[in-house]
């Protein structure tokens, strides 16, 4: 019977990319230590899915509430709801735009991960603070005591999101579970809740890696990050963009995720080098406004599309 579950909610744009994770998974023989398990937003979305080799979970009608966008986090809460009387003693939780790449012994890591008791976070540049500071004030709301979780730290997706499943109980009691689910926004980013539980109530502590990043380290790029010092190199990384994958290899770096946002990060580094060029040319601002608005026909994403063309 195996020990660890990977908890993966999914829509269908993205069954392909959980097809590569599911072969990956296979590849790197996990199922001799744990189970796929896959959240569908209904029963028609499950039907579609043709893999056989998963376990799966279909939220109930009551919960799936698209108003505030957080339909990705109610999934996620609702499943560890259902898994936290299961025989696993640890949740893994992912995105399905990820892949295994490494063998490693899973129980070991996630047991060391909680007896080390520490979680990794960066600091933020001014053009990711507003989007990060709004994340954990929505994330702090669950809690009383919120002075001491201050911090100008972000964590998020600095460390795999593990989940304990002796101690579900007790967090989805603490933020009262069964009121707050039907609410859940975007920005209720369920493992930065559960990481608050872990400084609150399991005496985690916050560890500075000393890089400064638009947004989380590891879901950034190189070219994105300034280094203060080398500490990262001790932190273990555990997943991370494929982008920096070689940065932050060792031995305990099993995952690689964020696979549908090869195209994100080009743009994001071509938007940057825009405006750096745009500082030194400040004759030229007419023609680099039409260059911007030009470049924006070609993004399919229309936050990015306002970006580029400076709107925001």
């Amino acid at each position: 019977m195996n020990k660890v579950c990977f908890l993966i909610p999914v829509y269908p744009p993205h069954f392909s990319y959980l097809d590569n994770f599911i072969e990956s998974f296979k590849k790197y023989n996990y199922d001799n230590q744990a189970d796929i398990c896959v959240v569908f937003t209904n029963e028609e979305e499950s039907l579609s899915y043709k893999n056989k080799d998963i376990n799966r979970l279909i939220l109930p009608p009551q919960y799936r509430v698209f108003k505030n966008k957080g339909i990705i986090n109610i999934k996620k809460l609702w499943a560890l709801f259902i898994l936290k009387e299961s025989q696993y003693d640890y949740i893994l939780v992912l995105d399905a735009e990820a892949l295994i790449v490494k063998h490693i012994n899973l129980i070991n890591i996630f047991n060391k991960f909680y007896n080390e008791k520490i979680l990794w976070g960066n600091q933020v540049t001014s053009g990711g603070a507003t989007r990060v500071n709004k994340i954990k004030n929505s994330c702090k709301r669950f809690f009383m005591y919120k002075d001491k979780l201050d911090s100008n730290l972000y964590l998020w997706f600095n460390q795999p999101c593990i989940y304990k499943v002796s101690i579900l109980p007790d967090f989805l009691k603490k933020i009262n579970f069964e009121s707050n689910i039907k609410n859940l926004t975007w920005n209720d980013f369920d493992y930065y809740i559960y990481m608050y539980y872990l400084i609150l109530y399991q005496d985690f502590k916050v560890k500075d890696l000393e890089l400064v990043s638009n947004y989380g380290i590891c879901e950034s790029c190189v070219e994105l990050i300034r280094f203060n010092s080398n500490i990262y190199k001790s932190a273990n990384i555990k997943m991370c963009s494929k982008n920096l994958f070689e940065l932050f290899d060792n031995e305990d770096l099993f995952l690689v995720i964020h696979l549908d946002r090869d195209f994100l990060w080009t743009y994001n580094l071509l938007l940057m080098r825009l405006n750096n060029l745009e500082k030194k040319q400040n004759k030229n601002k007419i023609k680099f406004k039409l260059f911007r608005r030009l470049l924006s026909l070609f993004v399919p994403d229309k936050r990015l599309r306002r970006r580029i063309r400076g709107d925001e």
